[in-house]
């Protein structure tokens, strides 16, 4: 295009930008701008295939119900967020003093998409009787999941089921944030 500005270094094109597109040839794109993103639409027409949200963190979950916060303690839970897209991974701690019968559940650092139903997966060090495979389900709009066993249905599991395990979990969920 006659109307592009070219940055070239020697006689090799790197950069070219034509009315709204930048195209880089070789090289990282840096983002200095709120609100804009990298556009994978050949044509430039679609923010459908606009990558405009990308953050890496921690969360702080809240323990619903729980009688004693302190029962159960956060050793990691971090997150990447690429778009709607969350993955998170975590390990928690549960007190094997603890005595509380209500569901284990806690809160995911953003709600998910609609009322779709996720499944994340979770292993525990309980290797006595009581042990039964689990995951952490959300089944109803908001930003929280709760413990529940698959045998049979979906039954959930209490804060006590998990007395003095640690749990280690991780998985990808759709978000609306």
């Amino acid at each position: 295009n006659d109307d592009a500005l070219i940055f070239a270094t020697g006689t090799q094109e790197r950069v070219s930008i034509d009315e709204h597109m930048v195209t880089v040839k070789d090289g990282d794109i840096v983002i200095g701008t709120a609100g804009h993103g990298l556009q994978f639409d050949v044509n430039g027409s679609g923010s459908d295939q606009l990558l405009d949200d990308y953050e890496e963190g921690t969360h702080t979950p809240t323990f619903l119900n729980l009688d004693v916060p302190s029962h159960v303690t956060v050793q990691h839970f971090n997150y990447t967020k690429i778009g709607r897209l969350v993955h998170i991974e975590f390990q928690f701690n549960v007190s094997s003093s603890i005595n509380d019968a209500s569901g284990f559940r806690f809160t995911l650092p953003f709600g998910t998409f609609g009322d779709r139903n996720i499944r994340i997966g979770c292993l525990s060090n309980k290797a006595d009787s009581g042990a039964v495979p689990f995951s952490f389900l959300h089944d109803t709009g908001g930003a929280n999941i709760k413990a529940i066993t698959e045998s049979g249905g979906f039954t959930g599991l209490s804060y006590n089921h998990f007395s003095g395990d640690v749990l280690v979990g991780g998985g990808t969920y759709e978000t609306d944030a």
